[in-house]
């Protein structure tokens, strides 16, 4: 009898054990400037959704995809198991991504790309059209409104505390201060988003394009660019079913290319030299 309670104590001590061991413990999460953030939300949803995923300089001038699992415990927490479906356009869940640089005013900017956003295509595998950098009071707008998502006191990322499944994503009341469908990213709200003034989540579309039947263009605001120039874009994200996202970065020429192109533009100059000599004998 003693040795079937003593098993009986051992064996519920090391469910305990697993339980302690399988769970994230929720704490305040951490926020380095220059993170991105993916953020979802679903129209008309109690909560949504964003994650931090490292720093923005993981999808910057380098050539091969980047890969990152999100959660999708916490997809299914936050909008129920059929987060991923794509059968209603007027449900689906939307996602998007924003980062800036906070140790970098705008005003007196030397290095560039404080910035950085997605952009939905309409049609996936066709890219969306850049966006055109404003002034930089208009930059200032949208980086003051990106750091508040980030770390508001009351509110932003940094306010709440881990789930339980993350050390890097929490869930958020949709309707509190600083959420992030408080700044009006989806197609649903018919407002702009972070007053960037286009859309950083994917467009609804005829075939019901929801979070895994969409891709979203990533760009940079390079800051010291004159305004009215096109951001720069980086690359696509993709998302699966399995929370698997997906960074392909854009086409960048091989520096076999750039000798290609040095050397033909030598060679035109050349010939068209000999031709003017020619022609002046």
């Amino acid at each position: 009898m003693k040795l079937n309670k003593l098993a009986t104590a051992l064996t519920a001590l090391a469910a305990v054990a697993v339980l302690t061991t399988s769970a994230q413990a929720q704490v305040f999460p951490n926020y380095n400037s220059g993170d991105v953030f993916i953020g979802f939300e679903q129209s008309g949803a109690a909560n949504d959704y964003i994650a931090d995923i490292g720093s923005v300089s993981q999808f910057i001038g380098d050539a091969s995809p980047v890969t990152i699992q999100l959660s999708t415990t916490d997809l299914t927490a936050a909008f129920g198991s059929s987060w991923a479906s794509n059968s209603n356009s007027t449900t689906n869940v939307q996602w998007g991504l924003v980062a800036n640089d906070q140790s970098d005013s705008i005003a007196s900017d030397t290095d560039g790309s404080s910035i950085w956003y997605t952009k939905g295509e309409t049609v996936v595998g066709t890219k969306s059209a850049a966006p055109i950098r404003g002034t930089s009071s208009a930059l200032n707008a949208i980086s003051n409104k990106i750091q508040a998502l980030e770390t508001a006191t009351t509110g932003g990322y940094t306010d709440y505390e881990t789930t339980a499944d993350t050390s890097n994503g929490v869930i958020e009341s949709s309707t509190a201060a600083n959420s992030w469908t408080s700044f009006k990213p989806g197609t649903y709200s018919g407002n702009t988003a972070f007053n960037i003034g286009s859309e950083i989540e994917q467009p609804s579309s005829g075939n019901d394009t929801g979070p895994t039947d969409s891709a979203l263009d990533f760009y940079e605001v390079d800051t010291r660019t004159a305004s009215n120039q096109p951001a720069t874009l980086l690359g696509t994200f993709s998302l699966s079913n399995s929370g698997l996202l997906t960074f392909n970065p854009a086409a960048v020429p091989e520096p076999s290319s750039y000798a290609l192109g040095l050397t033909a533009l030598v060679i035109f100059f050349v010939l068209k030299r000999r031709k003017a000599l020619s022609n002046e004998a």
